[in-house]
């Protein structure tokens, strides 16, 4: 690692993208994905998977940052040409593309842009635009204001417009996604306000219980109900039990402490029972505490359990891409091994059922769409296979054959037992008892679409 920039612990590796990746803020797109390339080829996903994700979160920061870096330029601009400082006109900015955004950080125009801005919103702090336009120039340029960070002015914004600009939480959700620490700014902390529209606030417990139960910062999310339950009953009326929902949800996965609150939050939903539009929550609850138990019991001297008790709790409740980025790591060091993965499936189906459950369904999230053209097998092949597997021990053995042979072909094991069981196919009655075996051998099927999705997303 002696041609990387960064210390050889990753604990140690610093948390502003730019820096991660040792890039100016005025980066490109073809010079940022030179960066991210240098440093994935030291830091490979399948030897240094932790090191790997850091790298891509940091690049997929920056490259949200230079998508958005244009919005409302032409209004910043025009903003700040009220103090008299002569700005390049419009007819100028087009003639001359370099007048962007990107190479008019660090001038004295943006250093103005930035100031006048910050007169706008102290003199009308309901003009949210305004907030936005101040968020994308420090994004842009970090330097201009040394005392905050960009996502304040987006807090500051939404609590001055009571939670109704839409775009700021967008922008925030995102935020939190690539960073969770975000959501535990002082500014943020200025949101957990029950007289604040409850819609806006269970929109944004959600993102910052989150990234609360991402951190294992469980007291965030006791300290922000302490703070809403003195107003809960007059301001939040019917939408309290759905907030103690978001909150057990979360608390669930962490210890027996915070178990005992979650459960203490659902017996007080239950209390709410004579409105039924609250039993579709707790029967969600109750399927999550079962998942979270589950999790608890996992080994964490065993390699697969150990990566899934990190794992889980990360990709509860976030949307499908999301899950595709936090779990591609482990997806890619299972499939390098498919043989010792599968017996680590089988321990897992067979002891840790929901534990297994929950991994089919991050897999089935990743999954690429199967072909629709299935393969037509002959009854050799098939034959080849499964033929003189008349016992547990023999189907042992042949099923990671089968496995390897499914690999080849790129075809899920679930098709091959149905082919291999169909009756008007093949008269050998032993080839279909064992192809309705596999059709229902899930770790074989599960090791197969581990591999699948890992080739898929290296493709």
């Amino acid at each position: 690692m002696s041609e990387s920039h960064l210390p050889d612990d990753v604990a140690r590796w610093p948390r502003d993208p730019y820096r991660l990746l040792d890039v100016a803020p005025s980066i490109d797109k073809t010079n940022l994905k030179r960066a991210y390339l240098r440093l994935v080829r030291l830091y490979k996903p399948e030897q240094s998977p932790g090191e790997f994700q850091r790298i891509r979160e940091a690049y997929e920061t920056i490259l949200h940052h230079i998508d958005n870096r244009s919005i409302n330029i032409q209004e910043v601009l025009f903003d700040a040409r009220s103090s008299g400082r002569k700005f390049p006109s419009r007819t100028e900015q087009t003639a001359d593309r370099g007048h962007t955004l990107a190479n008019l950080i660090g001038t004295d125009e943006i250093a103005t842009a930035y100031d006048r801005l910050i007169c706008d919103f102290e003199f009308d702090s309901g003009r949210t635009n305004v907030c936005l336009k101040l968020y994308w120039l420090l994004v842009a340029n970090p330097g201009l204001d040394s005392e905050r960070h960009a996502i304040d002015w987006l807090y500051r914004g939404l609590a001055a417009s009571s939670g109704e600009s839409s775009a700021a939480m967008m922008i925030v959700r995102r935020a939190v996604e690539l960073n969770p620490s975000l959501a535990f700014r002082e500014t943020a902390n200025t949101l957990i306000d029950p007289s604040l529209p409850p819609a806006f606030l269970l929109e944004f417990t959600k993102v910052r219980w989150g990234a609360a139960r991402i951190l294992n910062r469980w007291r965030e999310i006791e300290f922000d109900l302490d703070a809403l339950r003195v107003g809960a009953f007059d301001a939040l009326e019917a939408d309290w039990p759905f907030l103690l929902s978001i909150a057990a949800r979360n608390l669930l996965w962490g210890d027996e402490r915070r178990v005992a609150a979650a459960r203490s939050f659902i017996s007080e939903i239950e209390l709410w029972g004579y409105l039924t539009q609250y039993d579709r929550v707790l029967d969600e609850l109750e399927m999550r505490l079962i998942q979270a138990d589950a999790h608890r019991t996992l080994d964490p001297s065993n390699p697969l359990m150990a990566a899934l008790i990190r794992l889980l709790p990360k990709v509860a409740d976030v949307e499908p891409e999301q899950v595709k980025r936090i779990a591609m790591p482990l997806i890619k060091t299972l499939a390098e091994n498919l043989n010792t993965t599968l017996a680590s499936l089988d321990n897992l189906a067979q002891k840790h059922r929901q534990a297994f459950a929950a991994l089919a369904t991050i897999v089935d999230a990743m999954r690429p769409s199967p072909e629709s053209d299935l393969i037509h097998l002959g009854e050799y092949p098939v034959r080849a296979l499964i033929d003189g597997t008349k016992n547990w021990s023999a189907y042992q053995k042949r099923r990671l054959d089968v496995l390897q042979f499914c690999t080849q072909e790129a075809l899920d094991p679930a098709e091959f037992g149905k082919i291999a069981s169909n009756v008007n196919k093949f008269s050998h009655e032993l080839i279909k008892k064992v192809g309705v075996k596999i059709a229902e051998d899930y770790p074989l099927q599960y090791a197969y679409r581990i591999w699948a999705t890992a080739r898929a997303a290296t493709v």
